[in-house]
């Protein structure tokens, strides 16, 4: 069986190069995809990969794709900002996307829904 991603280094490196510079590897970022999915995936309590359909499951495209951005960021010494306060923003967002998402894909009942979609 494929293994399915929730969101694609394609859309992580596009949301980066949107963001700043950087010298991350599409091997870089599967790996903080990876990362950002399992932790979506431990807050869900369960794992969309077989079923994940990205029209029907938007919400956690979103939360991986702003939670892996944020990983890439964080984990990327090279990133290049304009400045030090617009990095501290830039991430800021990132999280605040990510952890609003994380908060309702908590919800049993969204997941539950989400299942049966």
């Amino acid at each position: 069986m494929a293994t399915t991603y929730y969101t694609t280094d394609a859309i992580v490196k596009a949301r980066l190069n949107e963001i700043a510079t950087g010298t991350l590897t599409d091997s870089n970022i599967q790996d903080n995809i990876e990362m950002a999915e399992g932790m979506i995936d431990c807050v869900m309590r369960t794992s969309f990969k077989t079923t994940f359909d990205a029209t029907k499951h938007g919400l956690i495209r979103e939360a991986a794709t702003s939670l892996a951005t944020f990983m890439c960021l964080v984990h990327d010494a090279e990133t290049n900002f304009n400045s030090a306060s617009s990095a501290a923003l830039t991430a800021d967002l990132l999280w605040s996307s990510s952890d609003r998402a994380l908060s309702i894909l908590a919800d049993q009942n969204v997941v539950t829904y989400l299942q049966g979609l």
